[in-house]
């Protein structure tokens, strides 16, 4: 039974019955649902091949969606489980005008000298996503436009922030378990606090954007960019001469081999970085991939982003593409691996040009040598030193530290007790309503239709007649129809004038989860009860309310 529910003797149930205004049911007949027997092309996500079928979507352009009546009906409910979860640690919907961002509301509530006392302040809103520069290939997965739930809670301290972190992160274990998604909780380094770990929630997919890497031994579950990599020790080898190399045209890591015919592994490439105000040249081997994650933790810097074309002549003098570390007019940080080998090959400064048989101390000097690359399949676990294996999939939400270092460079604090200012700690947050609906249709459906969990389906029940022009089916069914409504059931009446079958078929195509079929029997006071991928079964009329909570308590209970 629905949670709020309220029981009604059989005597308020007649008056409610002969006062309810008919024309407020939900009739099939009424209710745009165009179900369709034959799937899209195969090319199509199975995630919007199902929704289509079902009647709930529809494609309007490449990465575009559209939700009918049904789908939107989904997302409603979506939304209505989340609300429940963030109201419980007291966070209140808010509604924000497109031009303003959340971060602009927290400021803007925080602006003058509020009192510790007066945190913790919480809020959230729905918020319309828009990306671009995407293939769009993956349904409500990887669309262009997308729906999302973000939000904050405002706290006093490091203290305050870890206990409501933790029972964020609980909430969304049980929004993601209520649903039946399949999700992996993982770890990853804070872009808004030095040191500390966001979490993100990611539904595992083959063809996903996200990469993450799972110990097969203690199951640890990490963003493959958060990972911590061993340092390598230092290669003993003999040094060789320094030399420059006319390479025109010769840019990136992959011409660089085949114009040298060397291993990407034997090129160090630098890259040039913005912490906050200063420019930095980051080393890394040619095969390897950067994680700006590790970056920014190492620089503890409040922004970071790649150079400018004109940033990177100002630090090289030269075009993208030639940069190095000697003669660099920027800071030097240097991966583990970059200071374990001699003889590499980098950018020269120069266009057209690269230095080869580069050893670091000998030829340009190091500020920082720390432990920046993404990590790939080679590594083993940090905490057990066991095999690791990479996942790929979508990220459906994330929990996030915002520590006093952010507040600080707002200038955003709270009065402490002792009367004294101090920078306060964020509680941030982020759900994609899309895909955790795409992610709870994969995971739920069989080869007739959706079978939608009972809290997210659009109706909870369908009612129908065998024949919709035969009036004591017709008045049963509307009476049932009254009879759960009043026990706040989703109830959607079929009663279209059309073959049962066909009725039975979309009732399954759209997941819903209980038919009730008045027929022929209803002269012994004898209905059909049917629910989603279990056998038919006889109940008699009067005794429906009784079986319905019965069944729900069973249901309850199993859960």
């Amino acid at each position: 039974m629905l949670e709020g529910a309220k029981v009604l003797p059989l005597m308020q149930l007649q008056v409610y019955i002969n006062h309810k205004h008919r024309g407020e049911m939900m009739q099939y007949s009424k209710i745009y649902i165009p179900t369709v027997k034959d799937a899209v092309q195969e090319s199509e996500a199975l995630n919007y091949r199902l929704l289509h079928k079902a009647g709930y979507a529809r494609k309007n352009a490449a990465g575009i969606f559209s939700l009918l009546p049904l789908g939107n009906r989904v997302l409603q409910r979506l939304i209505s489980i989340i609300e429940d979860r963030l109201e419980a640690f007291d966070i209140f919907e808010i509604f924000l005008s497109p031009t303003v961002s959340i971060e602009d509301f927290y400021k803007n509530i925080m602006t003058g000298k509020k009192s510790a006392k007066e945190l913790s302040i919480g809020a959230w809103h729905r918020k319309t996503n828009i990306v671009e520069g995407i293939r769009p290939r993956l349904g409500l997965l990887q669309p262009k436009v997308w729906e999302a739930i973000e939000g904050f809670k405002l706290l006093e301290n490091m203290d305050a922030l870890n206990i409501e972190h933790n029972i964020a992160v609980e909430a969304y274990r049980k929004i993601m378990r209520d649903l039946n998604v399949d999700f992996i909780e993982v770890e990853q380094l804070s872009w808004k606090f030095s040191g500390e770990w966001d979490k993100v929630f990611l539904l595992p997919y083959e063809n996903g954007e996200d990469s993450i890497v799972r110990c097969t031994g203690c199951g640890k579950s990490t963003m493959v960019d958060s990972m911590a990599c061993e340092a390598i020790s230092q290669a003993a080898e003999p040094e060789l001469e320094l030399k420059m190399e006319y390479t025109p045209q010769v840019k990136t890591i992959a011409e660089l081999t085949e114009y040298l015919g060397v291993e990407a592994s034997d090129i160090v490439k630098t890259l040039i970085y913005k912490g906050d105000d200063k420019l930095y040249g980051v080393l890394i081997k040619g095969n390897r991939e950067l994680s700006e994650a590790k970056l920014k933790k190492t620089m503890n810097c409040h922004v970071l982003r790649p150079a400018t074309a004109e940033e990177v002549f100002e630090a090289t003098n030269s075009e993208v593409g030639f940069a190095g570390p000697i003669g660099l007019k920027a800071e030097i940080i240097c991966d583990y691996e970059v200071a374990a080998i001699k003889n590499v090959i980098v950018g020269a400064n120069k266009t057209d040009y690269h230095y080869m048989n580069v050893v670091l101390g000998r030829d340009f000097e190091a500020k920082t040598i720390a432990d920046l690359r993404n990590c790939d399949a080679m590594d083993k676990c940090p905490e057990c030193g066991v095999n690791i294996q990479l996942i790929r999939g979508f990220s459906l939400g994330q929990v996030r530290k915002i520590g006093s270092s952010h507040t600080n460079k707002q200038e955003l604090m709270v009065i402490n007790n002792q009367g004294s200012p101090e920078y306060f700690y964020i509680l941030d947050f982020e759900l994609n309503l899309f895909r955790i609906l795409a992610a709870v249709v994969e995971a739920n459906h069989d080869d007739v239709g959706l079978v939608m969990p009972r809290q997210l389906a659009p109706f909870d029940v369908v009612v129908m007649a065998v024949h919709s022009d035969n009036e004591v089916q017709t008045n049963a069914a509307i009476q049932i129809y009254e009879d759960l409504n009043a026990l706040n059931y989703h109830v959607l009446l079929d009663d279209r004038i059309d073959r049962v079958s066909l009725k039975f078929k979309d009732s399954e195509l759209i997941g819903i989860p209980l038919r009730i079929t008045v027929g022929r029997k209803i002269n012994e006071g004898i209905i059909e009860l049917k629910y989603r991928n279990e056998e038919m079964q006889e109940a008699h009329i009067n005794n429906l309310t009784e079986l319905l909570l019965t069944n729900e308590a069973e249901h309850v209970k199993e859960t």
